[in-house]
This record gives C-alpha cells, structure tokens and sequence, in this order.
C-alpha cells in the first residue's frame, strides 16, 4: 500500500533520514514540497546531529577533527571537564 507523508510517524521519517534521503529526494517520493518535508521534519524534532571522527584515532588530542552532519540518533561527547554533552545541530 502506498504511504501518504502524513501518515508517517516521526520514527518512520527518522529512519528514511537515517537511510540517506535528502528532503529534496522525500518530496519527489511522496510528491509534496521540499519545504513541506523540511517544516514536518523540523516540528517532529528530526535536525541532523553534529558527529566528529578523531583524526589521531584517540592517540593524543586532535586538534584537526573531521566534524560532520548526520541525521543518525544524537550521540554524546565526554568534555575535558568529564560531562557528557549532548551533540546536535539545531540547523
């Protein structure tokens, strides 16, 4: 059966965005605008979350770390301080 975009649950779109889809790939899919899939994503809290790869592979500090967006669930960070500090991009 096909699924019309506002029948999908926040999960459900959470894990296309996780799968790669872009909101420009999800409008063409489930023929609505890109900006419609870009607002209902936003409001259901679905933002991309800020990852990091080590560059030194955790031999000593990175000073150069490669930071990217994912839209993966959130992940936390341990600070130089020894909390953990929730990673996220509110773009």
């Amino acid at each position: 059966k096909e699924k019309n975009f506002n029948d999908l649950s926040a999960n459900e779109l959470l894990i296309l965005k996780e799968w790669g889809f872009s909101d420009r790939e999800l409008a063409k899919l489930f023929k609505v605008s890109e900006e419609e899939i870009r607002k209902r994503r936003k409001e259901l809290g679905i933002v991309p979350s800020v990852k990091v790869v080590d560059t030194c592979a955790g031999e000593f500090k990175a000073y150069t770390p490669y930071y990217y967006l994912s839209h993966e669930r959130p992940f936390f960070v341990l600070t130089e301080s020894g909390d953990l500090k929730e990673v996220r991009d509110e773009g």
